[in-house]
């Protein structure tokens, strides 16, 4: 019988790295989605491999949740095609248990451990910092949830942030305790008592029915040789699935914006990560506009936002595309702010239960450093014909006249943002105001809201891009395919344990971040502050 295994290490993206330079190539080790997707797409049409190891390693991460929610739907697609799946991991927690609960027999290393303490979410406020170092910030918003800024202006967690996030999080509870249950056939005492602190010891797993064998993963593939198994490889990175001379065929095109968004061109930005600029993108959305064999496009979202600018510039190219062939919008664990906002532009929008989605609102922030420049004993003079020509210098703070002027700005642009998404979604301005503050939903608070239409993920998204083209055989390939130098790929492939090359990966990253520019403008922008998730 022939098998295959497909592994899960490093940290969750969408697809390969879309910025160049040595920065971006040694920003460590990293899952993509897109090649999992393919390979399992691969797999489901080989009649000849009947099982299937998903082999977990300890490096695996998602930042937010509707990462997992991805990945176990492409196992559960497995299943579905009739494949037995393994689960293996050294040991369970929280995302292991999710994704094994999905699959048909669990394995468990004879030293590891199962336990699942729950999820939370820290916050970390600067203003005493701030004060003490003598750097003041003037933060100028729309959208009482609007938390972007607290980190540098607040010195506790508001009541609205509160109320936003524990709602999430509960939102995020109820999916993995479901999912857990349902797939391990618990009930509501065995995971209370995982919350309760309990942690159990491989035989102790065995003995309670989460985990169906203790044994490393190499005795386990050892013994599957030995029975006459054969390993299916795959002899390279896949690039698309489906046969292109099918009756039926055509290409479906999968476009993923993944990262901040700014103006300009993409880059590696040493406070936003990776920075995809609009004058680098429309470019690739144009492309699919006239590629003939392309006959409908998902645009794929894993965004916080950025650049108000840059977003409304995206989308209106992505509206021209949508006007000749049909497009659909799949959120993925983010489509925040400038994220949301870019959505507005297809047929139908997907999003995952869990995916953060909203944060519909603007912000501007300006830090001011005479205090800190006196202290330092630091002096400076300004010479300027106009009397706001240096508004917004970290030289000097705003005046009152400024504050109003920049006030008047941030309101404009979240009106306008709220207009947008009212005409686009076919709902009342106020109606979407309410809903709006800068608040962030999960996704299936945000289906019910009608800021999307429909709770699901990217395999949806292909089957009515494909239904809406006509297409019965879709090719599929994702895009951009951004093409790296020798070195970048070099870098890239290097091994996590080569800890010479690592340190020296380390050392640029470090000097970039010192030397860099960093592309958080004091301007209006749609952009939520990055929330991750602590599992235990």
């Amino acid at each position: 019988m022939n098998y295959a295994v497909l592994v899960l290490t490093g940290t969750y993206r969408e697809t390969e790295i879309q910025t160049r330079g040595l920065t971006s190539a040694s920003v460590g080790r990293r899952f993509r989605f897109d090649v999992f997707y393919l390979k399992v797409e691969s797999l489901i049409n080989r009649k000849n491999v009947r099982k299937i190891l998903i082999d977990c390693r300890n490096d695996f991460s998602t930042g937010i949740f509707a990462g997992l929610e991805e990945i176990r739907e492409r196992i559960e697609a497995l299943k579905t095609a009739g494949k037995e799946v393994f689960f293996y991991s050294d040991s369970y927690s929280g995302p292991q248990l999710y994704l094994a609960s999905a699959c048909s027999y669990r394995l468990l290393h004879p030293m590891g451990t199962l336990r699942f303490f729950g999820l939370s979410q820290s916050f970390t406020f600067m203003k005493g910092l701030m004060r003490k170092l003598g750097i003041d910030t003037e933060i100028i918003r729309r959208g009482r949830y609007k938390s972007a800024g607290d980190s540098f202006g607040k010195d506790k967690l508001e009541d609205p942030n509160r109320e936003q996030y524990e709602h999430f999080l509960s939102t995020v509870m109820e999916t993995i305790s479901s999912g857990i249950k349902s797939g391990f056939e618990k009930n509501d005492d065995d995971l209370a008592e995982l919350l309760d602190g309990r942690v159990l010891s491989a035989e102790e797993a065995a003995d309670a029915s989460w985990i169906d064998e203790i044994v490393n993963i190499g005795s386990f593939r050892e013994r599957w040789k030995s029975e006459g198994d054969k390993e299916i490889k795959f002899r390279k990175t896949p690039v698309r699935s489906g046969k292109r001379f099918v009756f039926g065929t055509g290409e479906v095109a999968v476009l993923v914006f993944e990262g901040a968004v700014i103006d300009g061109h993409s880059r590696r930005d040493p406070v936003l990560g990776q920075a995809i600029g609009s004058d680098s993108f429309i470019p690739q959305i144009i492309k699919l506009k006239e590629d003939k064999k392309v006959k409908a496009v998902v645009f794929r979202i894993n965004s916080g936002g950025g650049s108000a600018f840059a977003s409304e510039n995206i989308t209106s190219e992505l509206r021209l595309l949508a006007e000749k062939k049909p497009l659909i919008v799949s959120m993925s664990e983010v489509a925040g702010s400038g994220g949301y906002w870019m959505s507005c532009c297809g047929r139908k929008t997907y999003a995952l239960p869990t995916t953060l989605t909203g944060s519909i609102g603007v912000i501007s922030i300006y830090p001011s450093w005479p205090r800190l420049l006196e202290r330092l004993g630091i002096n400076h003079e300004t010479l300027r014909n106009g009397e706001h020509a240096d508004a917004g210098s970290p030289l000097r703070g705003l005046s009152v006249k400024e504050k109003s002027i920049v006030d008047s700005e941030i309101d404009n642009m979240y009106k306008g943002f709220i207009n947008m998404v009212a005409e686009f979604r076919q709902l009342p301005v106020d109606a979407v105001d309410s809903i709006a503050q800068g608040r962030i939903w999960p996704g299936v608070t945000a289906t019910r809201h009608k800021l999307v239409d429909e709770s699901g993920g990217l395999t949806d998204s292909i089957r009515i891009a494909a239904s809406e083209a006509g297409v019965k055989n879709p090719v599929l390939k994702f895009y951009p395919q951004v093409k790296h130098s020798l070195v970048e790929r070099l870098i890239m492939n290097v091994s996590k344990e080569d800890e010479e090359t690592i340190e020296a990966a380390s050392l640029i990253k470090s000097l970039s971040k010192l030397i860099g520019k960093s592309t958080v403008k004091t301007g209006p922008v749609a952009l939520m502050e990055e929330e991750l998730f602590r599992w235990i």
